[in-house]
């Protein structure tokens, strides 16, 4: 048995470890991931309500609250995965509060709501904040009726470190679950091809378990697993390696962290085999030993836990061409998170009594710190033990890909069997953000998906679908003001960004893009300021009939307390199968005409020929009142009598689907075909565009552009979009009652009772709440949650009473 740790180096680090430390680092650095969190209310909720949340991003390496990111995108998507509402929230200090609406004809069913930043979605939706929630609706969702599946429940096996050695004992994992993936209880055996038992296996929690054995050489095994109903199923056991290898085993204890890793090779002469173990937590290198490994031997070391932060570890085994051989994660729990305390003034509370909470923060040590926290109050039985919270997610569940049973689960406790039930998690379902040898060998990503520090409108430029168009120059208009004109040129890939946005109310954009030369013939395409919806996890159980029907009455209660008396008193009513009797108001059929008012408004379709010409300058020729075109070929000019002369020239403003160009070549450059509409300005019409409509205004649309086109992009160069503005939140209703008297209608909030999203503790860790509770009696429970400066997530909790005379 042989020692590995920091004391094998004797000399300076080689250059595989160099490359290996330069690329981890880079990558990091490069991508600058981010986390996202949503603290919510309840874990419940009803048709009508609000789903009220605190918006917590942070870095993803050291989670500190205040992120590059400033814009973050919330979505909440129905049991049929179409999106119901949407919000755009500015960030101050990594935190924004906000709020859902849950139409009134909401469909009862699981729904997800979704938070991410737009660099995010460069690492794509597994590292996006998903939670399912359970809505109780009007109606239930109607889903197709599938026959039955015919397969039995999932059961998967996972050696550890990746691969088994013949000839050493090895660890192989398992994981079963149900056709929803929720964890299935399983116990069986390993048995060999003669069916002889080699290992018997029972899962922990969450239908995860390990079992050890030694596989041998020219041996086959199957896995038979005894399911919760007495049935049985066979499943192959991954085979050895054929050649042997290397193989690494992790055994995580409460004060340090023990490492094995052995060489198994066929031929007994084998040399020695340099070999690099790196560990690193969220980019954040911890540990790296080497050593040559012999072939039969096995080097062990332990590693004390405050080698590493808090958090997943990723172990990697790298052999002597710097070839990644095994990995293996695993769970660090040094319990230095937030401390946080809350200490109702009473343990019982009367109807419409001040309450008043004395929140405490600390950190491991003891110490005061100061936090940003969010605080709810809800009915106790709203409130599931398996909800995720802030703890949980930034610590585990963002970085672990797919859905995680009861994520709270391995942080309630630090017993051995919890250990153990987290090491599970770590050896079925770990995973990574890169491929090591794709990181090794690859040049560093460029991320699709731009770094918002304000509300930005991006996209790319094109020649044909495949080419995009370097240099191009871009025309950015803001609403229908000519003097709201932005310029500007993309990149060598054809990529553009504009930022500067002010957030406060939407503004509706045209983005033009000419080649070098002035032509308009690329194609301008936006990027989707939203996330598509993929599949999602699976979906949030349902509360027993009981709860249903408890629950539901006390929020229809909440519902018409707070519509009547609340401070934002918007109704939140979505009207289906509605018809309005009466005078139809004309609606403009292009959005591309963002100027009305023409004098002339010319179909090119009503022109006999008019496709036939090379131009569209060459078919109006003599066809428009007061509009003289002159020339020929590529050599025109056009002047609009009665409009006044700038500095001696006569050009009119040339518009090209709502935006202007250049000068009149650009026009010039497109078929006739191509065009379907011209509008003449003339005098007094053409003042809307200030001293650039002296000359008068003529206004080209194309066909491509498309009418009805509600497209991001189309030909011509030219895309519109919308840039949204920030979302305001509304204010909780929450009624004070100094006085007694002082409101006389009933007050119910049986369902929340009172919700502060933003809620902060001194230097010296102190904090106040007060608020008051309602005519409605019960149990209700105080959940806070929050972030240290130094990025230490934290939870408290508490329980109040609320009684008759109390």
């Amino acid at each position: 048995m042989a020692a590995l740790g920091a004391s094998a180096f004797t000399t300076p680090e080689p250059a595989l470890v160099q490359q290996i430390l330069a690329k981890l680092t880079g990558f990091y650095q490069a991508t600058a991931p981010e986390k996202s969190y949503l603290h919510l209310d309840k874990s419940y909720y009803a048709a009508g309500e609000l789903i009220w949340f605190k918006a917590y991003v942070v870095d993803a390496g050291k989670h500190l609250p205040d992120t590059l990111s400033r814009v973050l995108y919330v979505d909440l998507v129905g049991p049929n995965q179409q999106v119901v509402a949407r919000r755009v929230l500015q960030l101050n200090a990594g935190t924004a509060a906000g709020d859902l609406v849950l139409p009134d004809s909401a469909a009862q069913g699981s729904y997800t709501v979704r938070a991410y930043t737009n660099w995010m979605r460069n690492a794509g939706p597994d590292y996006f904040f998903s939670r399912s929630l359970p809505v109780l609706g009007t109606k239930s969702t109607v889903v197709a009726k599938r026959k039955p599946a015919a397969t039995k429940p999932d059961f998967q096996l996972f050696p550890e470190g990746g691969q088994l050695i013949n000839g050493l004992p090895n660890v192989l994992a398992f994981k079963a679950t149900d056709q929803q993936s929720r964890g299935l209880a399983v116990k069986g055996e390993l048995l060999n091809e003669a069916g002889k038992p080699v290992a018997s296996f029972a899962s922990l929690h969450a239908g995860m378990g390990a079992v050890t054995f030694t596989p041998e050489a020219g041996h086959t095994y199957t896995a038979r697993v005894t399911w919760p109903d007495g049935s049985t199923s066979a499943q192959a056991v991954p085979a050895a390696a054929p050649a042997g290898g290397l193989l690494l085993h992790v055994e995580p204890a409460a004060t340090q962290v023990g490492i094995r890793m052995a060489r198994k090779v066929p031929d007994a002469n084998a040399a020695p085999e340099n070999i690099t173990l790196v560990a690193h937590v969220r980019g954040q290198v911890a540990y790296v030993g080497q050593s040559a490994l012999a072939n039969g031997e096995v080097l062990s070391s332990r590693i004390p836990i405050e080698r590493f932060p808090t958090g997943i570890v990723h172990f990697t085994m790298f052999d002597a061409q710097g070839v990644a051989r095994c990995e293996r994660l695993a769970f660090v729990n040094r319990q230095d998170g937030l401390r946080l305390t809350v200490r109702p003034d009473k343990a019982n509370y009367g109807p419409r009594q001040k309450v008043t909470l004395a929140l405490e923060t600390r950190d491991a040590a003891g110490q005061p710190v100061p936090a940003q926290l969010s605080l709810a109050v809800t009915a106790a039985d709203l409130e599931r033990a398996d909800a995720p919270t802030i703890v949980s997610h930034l610590l585990l569940s963002s970085d672990l890909r797919g859905h995680i049973e009861d994520p709270a689960y391995y942080f309630r406790n630090v017993e051995p069997e919890t250990r153990q039930a987290l090491d599970h998690l770590m050896l079925t379902q770990g995973w990574r953000r890169f491929v090591w040898q794709q990181l090794l060998n690859s040049p560093l990503p460029v991320g699709e998906y731009a770094l918002e520090r304000g509300l930005s409108l991006s996209g790319q430029v094109w020649r044909t679908e495949r080419k995009p168009a370097p240099q191009s120059e871009l025309t950015l208009l803001i609403g229908n003001a000519l003097g709201n004109l932005t310029t500007s040129t993309t990149d060598n890939q054809g990529r553009f960004l504009f930022t500067g946005f002010g957030g406060q109310d939407s503004a509706r954009v045209v983005v033009q893009a000419r080649t070098p030369k002035g032509s308009p013939a690329l194609m301008a395409k936006l990027t989707d300021r939203w996330a598509g919806v993929p599949a999602l996890y699976p979906p949030a159980l349902m509360p027993d009939a009981a709860l249903t029907a408890s629950f539901g009455q006390r929020s229809r209660q909440q519902q018409s307390i707070e519509r009547q008396f609340g401070p934002d008193t918007t109704r939140r009513i979505m009207l289906s199968n509605v018809v309005i009797k009466g005078r139809r108001e004309p609606v403009p059929d292009d959005p591309r005409r963002i100027f009305t008012g023409a004098d002339v408004i010319l179909k090119t379709s009503s022109i006999p020929g008019f496709d036939n010409y090379p131009n569209a300058l060459m078919a109006l020729q003599g066809r428009i009142a007061g509009v003289q075109i002159m020339g020929n070929g590529m050599q025109m000019s056009v002047q609009i009598r009665g409009a006044g002369s700038i500095i001696g020239s006569s050009q009119p403003l040339i518009l090209l689907d709502g935006m202007p160009v250049r000068d009149i070549e650009a026009i010039l450059t497109i078929p006739a075909s191509d065009i379907e509409s011209v509008d003449v300005f003339k005098g007094a019409s053409a003042s809307m565009f200030g001293t650039q409509g002296a000359n008068g205004v003529m206004a080209f649309y194309t066909k491509r552009g498309g009418s009805a086109s509600t497209s991001s992009s189309n030909s011509l160069g030219v895309a519109r979009a919308t840039v949204p503005a920030y979302y305001r939140g509304r204010e909780f209703y929450a009624p004070r009652y100094e006085v007694p008297a002082s409101v006389q209608h009933p007050d119910h909030r049986g369902a929340t009772l009172y919700w502060a999203p933003n809620v902060s503790t001194n230097a010296e860790g102190q904090g106040t709440v007060t608020f008051y509770t309602s005519d409605d009696l019960g149990a209700f429970r105080v959940s806070a949650e929050g972030l240290s400066p130094s990025g230490r997530p934290g939870t408290g909790s508490a329980t109040l009473m609320v009684q008759r005379g109390g």
